[in-house]
């Protein structure tokens, strides 16, 4: 009896919804892998997919957040015009005449939980725009440190605190948890 608890756990272990995600998303990356949408690709990319989530460990995804469409929609829109506007920021640094100017390495304290997910989604969104890149994060103390291109100036260096932060607050209210969404509510009303 005692086998049949263990098989009926285990499977539904393998059926979670969070490895079922994992699955569909690995064979969507196999299929643009192949450029093809083949029958023979399709099927490959599920063998792919059941042997990888079969053989490595790899850890659910978390669940301890919900993810809100329309604030899903504003964090991709800030990031795909900040896309266009840094690569014209940089394209400017490049070509412009005159002295080159410094960069900067800027300390942002961060608002929410600490959440790993939450964390690489935000410095991951940092990490696309162009002329940014981050330096380290202090998980335990709070901060991130993040390099920019031609912020010689304190009106720049204040320009990408806040634009850090406004990917921070966009991406807690994409995804972030409740207790991360009354975090960063009680983090707006703070002096």
């Amino acid at each position: 009896m005692s086998s049949r608890v263990t098989a009926a756990t285990s499977r539904s272990r393998r059926l979670q919804p969070g490895r079922i995600a994992s699955a569909v998303w690995l064979v969507v990356v196999w299929v643009l892998l192949w450029d093809s949408v083949t029958p023979v690709v399709v099927v490959g990319g599920v063998v792919l997919a059941a042997l990888v989530l079969t053989v490595f460990h790899i850890p659910a995804p978390p669940t301890g957040g919900r993810v809100s469409p329309v604030a899903l929609a504003r964090l991709l829109g800030f990031l795909a015009w900040d896309l266009v506007v840094s690569s014209v920021r940089v394209v400017w640094a490049a070509v412009r005449p005159g002295a080159q100017r410094l960069n900067a390495v800027v300390e942002v304290p961060l608002l929410h939980p600490r959440s790993d997910a939450l964390m690489a989604l935000i410095v991951n969104g940092i990490g696309i725009t162009p002329g940014s890149l981050v330096v380290e994060v202090d998980i335990d103390n709070g901060v991130m440190h993040l390099h920019q291109l031609a912020a010689d100036t304190e009106q720049e260096r204040q320009r990408l605190l806040r634009h850090a932060l406004r990917i921070e607050e966009l991406s807690i209210q994409a995804v972030g948890s409740d207790e991360e969404r009354a975090q960063l509510e009680s983090g707006r009303q703070a002096p």
